[in-house]
């Protein structure tokens, strides 16, 4: 099974805080809250599709290919379009699995 992580805002309502770091990686009780996201998801996803955008390299940088024993699989999305129209970027990886949250 898959799970969609959105994480493609720049967070402008939490700045100053997202102005040299992007909204998942706001630190919540010493950990990422991208490291919290991904802490929930049970044993039967093993793979995390997550949609990226402002400071992707970030995610990039700290999460690889493989993260806690999940794939990671990076969709980008170049310019903020909400989350309604962020899920069809995914459509080509998601579109081989029928079951994903």
């Amino acid at each position: 099974m898959k799970a969609v992580i959105f994480a493609t805002g720049g967070g402008k309502r939490m700045h100053p805080s997202t102005i040299e770091r992007p909204k998942p990686f706001v630190e919540v009780l010493g950990k990422p809250l991208i490291q919290h996201i991904l802490e929930v998801p049970p044993e039967a996803v093993g793979e995390v599709v997550i949609l990226v955008g402002y400071k992707r390299e970030m995610m990039r940088d700290f999460l690889w290919d493989e993260f806690m024993e999940k794939m990671v699989t990076y969709v980008e999305q170049d310019e903020p379009l909400g989350t309604a129209r962020a899920l069809p970027f995914a459509n080509r990886i998601l579109k081989t699995r029928k079951n994903f949250f």
